[in-house]
């Protein structure tokens, strides 16, 4: 009988440290995993230089997320990806270069969406990928095909924004300018007599 009831404490001592060992084991594992997901600085720098163009100037870490600084020819901009899920969380100019006769074409000058904004935002959040407004986006398009207005639209393609400007030419043949909407690059002109496209880079 006492060979009985050391025997059953002995078995349930066992189980007990089994469970603790092996839910040591998951708990470690889990960490490990979910440690393996989170992006490093180098593949949020890649990510980032894949949707806009510049250079990387300076990168930090700041809770769960990278704060990147991107100088390009339209000024120096702060992202903030998302480590996790390599999301772009947040951008703002911290300062825009204009060209100004006699001067370099460089000038910082510092931009006011850098500062709180004292309004609230529009119904509709801003999309961090879009960088370029509708009326620039037209005008780039307008400088590259000579025409009238037809349609505007944004769309995303391949993980970036694009605009999609339709112009009509006073000969009365149709194109579509594609322009980055975060660097405001023409991509392509498409004429819809043909199915030739113009590649600009």
């Amino acid at each position: 009988m006492m060979m009985g009831k050391r025997t059953v404490r002995t078995v349930i001592a066992l189980l007990a440290l089994a469970l603790i060992i092996l839910g040591g084991i998951l708990l470690f594992a889990n960490s490990r995993s979910s440690g393996d997901k989170l992006l490093s600085q180098e593949e949020a720098e890649k990510t980032i230089l894949e949707q806009y163009d510049g250079n990387i100037v300076h990168t930090t870490v700041e809770g769960h997320a990278y704060v990147v600084q991107l100088r390009s020819d339209k000024g120096l901009y702060e992202l903030t990806i998302d480590r996790a899920t390599a999301a772009i969380e947040a951008i703002r100019q911290i300062e825009q270069f204009t060209e100004t006769p006699g001067k370099p074409a460089e000038t910082p000058v510092p931009s006011e969406t850098a500062k709180p904004s004292q309004s609230p935002p529009p119904e509709k959040s801003p999309n961090p990928s879009v960088l370029l407004e509708e009326a620039d986006a037209i005008n780039i398009a307008l400088e590259k095909v000579s025409g009238t207005l037809k349609e505007v639209e944004l769309e995303q393609e391949g993980g970036k924004w694009y605009y999609f400007v339709e112009l009509e030419t006073q000969d009365g043949r149709e194109a579509t300018v594609q322009l980055h909407a975060g660097s405001g690059k023409v991509q392509s002109v498409t004429w819809d007599d043909d199915d030739d496209e113009d590649d600009s880079d």
